[in-house]
């Protein structure tokens, strides 16, 4: 059985917030989290514009860009 999001955020430690300093290290951390969460994608995605006359498979990929996008935001 698969594990939900929620469950695998659970097992991971918490980053630290970034305070300025080891930059690279963080970044690395933060990288392989949101890779983990499979939501990473989303940083190098461009943004959709919502058409009049979107068909439902565009609908659905848009819904979950945002999703993924707020989990990718919330987690950083």
């Amino acid at each position: 059985m698969a594990a939900s999001s929620k469950e695998m955020t659970s097992d991971f430690v918490k980053l630290e917030k970034f305070d300025g300093g080891n930059f690279i290290r963080w970044l690395k951390k933060m990288k392989f989290l949101l890779t983990t969460l499979k939501v990473a994608y989303v940083l190098n995605m461009p943004r959709h514009v919502e058409k009049d006359d979107e068909t439902i498979v565009e609908i659905r990929d848009r819904q979950k860009l945002d999703n993924d996008d707020y989990i990718c935001l919330g987690r950083i």
